[in-house]
């Protein structure tokens, strides 16, 4: 999609309809409301000081991977997560912790054990997977209607 002149564009996080231009320097489209990215190529990467912004702005259920680059079963799982959102698009928020580079995420959220999975709905918790997921599970996680 061209955004060189900006386009109509809804946001995935915060829902509002605006227009969005690219960032020359990221290369990337960000929401002019919240600051998240419009179209990731993967989940959104989030941090310490983004994340509970980004739990209560978000519409819907986002599904938000807690992960680390050392652990070998979770960036499995983040590779399959990046490869699910890229087939959803917009149907479900997706995001993702670098717990290695946000510990105060990884105490904030009780995360114990990497890969954790947590789903939240209204800005509070409503489902948590912990450990490695196959492809189908995850697929299925994503899907899922969790209302």
């Amino acid at each position: 999609m061209d955004f060189s002149h900006g386009r109509q564009v809804r946001c995935a996080v915060c829902g509002t309809t605006s227009t969005a231009y690219k960032d020359k320097a990221t290369d990337r489209v960000y929401c002019p409301v919240c600051q998240f990215p419009v179209e990731p190529d993967g989940p959104i990467p989030l941090d310490d000081l983004r994340i509970g912004r980004f739990i209560e702005q978000v519409t819907g259920s986002p599904l938000i991977l807690f992960w680390a680059p050392w652990d070998h079963s979770s960036g499995e799982v983040y590779l399959l997560l990046a490869k699910e959102s890229q087939k959803i698009g917009t149907s479900r928020v997706v995001a993702a912790v670098n717990v290695a580079e946000n510990p105060e995420s990884k105490r904030q959220y009780g995360i114990e054990i990497l890969p954790t999975i947590v789903i939240f709905s209204f800005g509070r918790e409503i489902n948590r997977v912990v450990g490695p997921v196959t492809s189908f599970e995850l697929s299925r996680l994503i899907r899922q209607d969790h209302f």
